[in-house]
Parts: C-alpha cells; sequence; structure tokens
C-alpha cells in the first residue's frame, strides 16, 4: 500500500462525510488503513485539528503526485480542484440533511471523487478508492 497515494482520498472522504468541523485525523487513518505515525510522516505535523490543515495534507500529497510527473494540471491548481469536489460533495450531504431527504449514496460520493481525480491525474495513474 502507498499511503502517500491513499492520504488524499481518505482525507476527501472525511471532509466529504463529517465536513470541515468534524475533521479529524483519526478518522483519514482509518479509512487509510495507516497509523497516525505513518499520517504524519507524510505531512510533517502531529497536530491537524483544522480543515485548513486538512488541505495543507491535500496539498503535501498531491506535490508528492506532482513528483511521480502524474498530474494534468500545474501542482497549484490541483488541490483547488479537489477541494472544491469535496465541498460539493458535503454539501450535498448538508443540503440532504437540512431537507430531510436520504443523503448521497456512498456511489454518488465516489463519482465526485474520481471525477475530480480524473481532473488532476493522467490517465494511467487515476486513483482507485479504498
Amino acid at each position: 500500500m502507498n499511503a502517500g497515494a491513499t492520504l488524499p482520498n481518505a482525507t476527501l472522504k472525511v471532509l466529504e462525510e463529517e465536513g470541515e468541523p468534524e475533521f479529524s485525523t483519526r478518522d483519514v487513518c482509518a479509512i487509510a488503513k495507516v497509523t497516525a505515525p505513518t499520517l504524519y510522516h507524510h505531512i510533517g505535523s502531529a497536530d491537524i485539528p483544522t480543515a485548513e490543515e486538512a488541505f495543507t495534507l491535500l496539498t503535501a500529497c498531491v506535490a508528492a503526485i506532482a513528483g511521480e510527473g502524474s498530474l494534468t494540471q500545474k501542482v497549484d491548481a490541483a488541490p483547488d480542484i479537489m477541494w472544491t469536489s469535496t465541498k460539493a460533495a458535503s454539501l450535498l450531504c448538508g443540503t440532504a440533511s437540512l431537507r430531510k431527504l436520504s443523503t448521497p449514496t456512498a456511489a454518488v460520493l465516489e463519482q465526485k471523487r474520481q471525477g475530480a481525480f480524473r481532473s488532476i491525474l493522467k490517465s494511467k495513474s487515476n486513483v482507485q478508492s479504498q
């Protein structure tokens, strides 16, 4: 397992499902199936309580992917594309809750996430969800 590749997806899932106020690195680690020290190794910090730091994690992971030559976008633009996708998914969940409707299915959220990944990654490098 390549933790550097699974951490961005896990981070996005937590943000989509829980939203920024409930962001937790513990949840990121659980989804990515990594330990906290592995997460901190990739981001260089042991304290990430906010969405702002989640964006920093996402940016660091995208930079690592860029180092492999896998991005189709500029390294500065790719995290924004992913973050926007995450915010859209979070809004879908929040709106459904406000309207007392069923939240979007995991498949719908996965489609949004994969679409964002496809927009920033070269086709041979598309990221598969865990």
